[in-house]
């Protein structure tokens, strides 16, 4: 099970943690991953981004670049801050 990064609600894959609360449902993460790994949880008072198909992640990393408020993050980055 993944450590909680700030009480944050987490997802993951092997390449990716997605932090739900720092998610500002702006959907640009969704829109580039061309492999269909992250979906969306839509409803009016209660939006953010969710791993869907986690193992069709391939370690682009296209979703954590596009990522301005830092919801998405890479392993690799998790670990080296630990």
């Amino acid at each position: 099970m993944l450590r909680n990064i700030r009480g944050a609600r987490q997802m993951a894959t092997d390449h990716i943690i997605v932090n739900t609360r720092l998610c500002q449902a702006c959907w640009e993460c969704v829109s580039v991953c061309s492999m269909g790994v992250i979906g969306k949880i839509n409803y009016p008072f209660h939006k953010h981004i969710r791993i869907v198909n986690a193992s069709n992640c391939v370690g682009c990393l296209a979703c954590v670049r596009k990522c301005t408020e830092g919801a998405i993050m890479s392993r690799k980055e998790v670990t080296v801050r630990r």
